[in-house]
């Protein structure tokens, strides 16, 4: 008897953990199939999305150039959609014109071109020395002293600006760099004013 109401408690308790976990499966797919569902109505949401874009691509298109961009419609996005606008199959694009593109790519542009200025201005300094040097044939000294002052000033502007904006003058680590060009300029400078020519 013992044994048989022991058994009894534990088929009990099985089949309590048994229908247990039958709910929280019934539950998990219920929340899988709202989910699923609220999916399927972004998706349609999305492709509506879509073909107003579409749309809107065909006026842009037709007042002018434009380029193709991949637009972001989410994770339950069909894999291909037809764009009324094109008419052809493929992932569904965004159109935009070319000046908005234009505009959007001269920012990266013109702060690369502006992290090249203390390149430029040291390379410049190094030029004038040298065409100092060259055009008067005395002013040896001058010249040496000019291309250490913008060698001296290429080491300070390296040791000052990030890494980001160093441009050019970056070509290795940021101690190594420094500790080269102040050696080059430190050179020159005290050899243009000790060396008597």
């Amino acid at each position: 008897m013992k044994h048989s109401a022991k058994a009894a408690a534990r088929l009990a308790r099985e089949r309590e953990k048994l229908d247990r976990r039958v709910a929280a499966r019934a539950a998990k797919s219920a929340r899988a199939a709202r989910s699923a569902a609220a999916r399927s109505a972004g998706a349609s949401k999305a492709g509506r999305a879509s073909e107003a874009e579409g749309a809107r691509a065909g006026q842009v298109a037709a007042a002018g150039p434009a380029i193709a961009e991949p637009a972001v419609i989410g994770p339950a996005s069909p894999p291909a959609a037809v764009t009324p606008a094109s008419g052809l199959s493929g992932p569904a694009v965004a159109v935009r014109d070319l000046s908005v593109a234009g505009a959007v790519t001269a920012g990266p542009v013109a702060r690369q071109r502006l992290s090249q200025l203390p390149y430029a201005i040291v390379l410049a300094g190094t030029v004038a020395g040298l065409v100092l040097m060259q055009l008067t044939k005395g002013a040896v000294r001058s010249g040496t002293l000019v291309i250490a002052g913008a060698l001296l000033a290429g080491s300070l502007t390296r040791l000052v600006l990030p890494d980001s904006r160093a441009g050019m003058l970056r070509s290795r680590r940021r101690l190594v760099d420094v500790a080269l060009l102040t050696a080059l300029g430190a050179g020159l400078l005290i050899s243009g004013l000790t060396v008597k020519l």
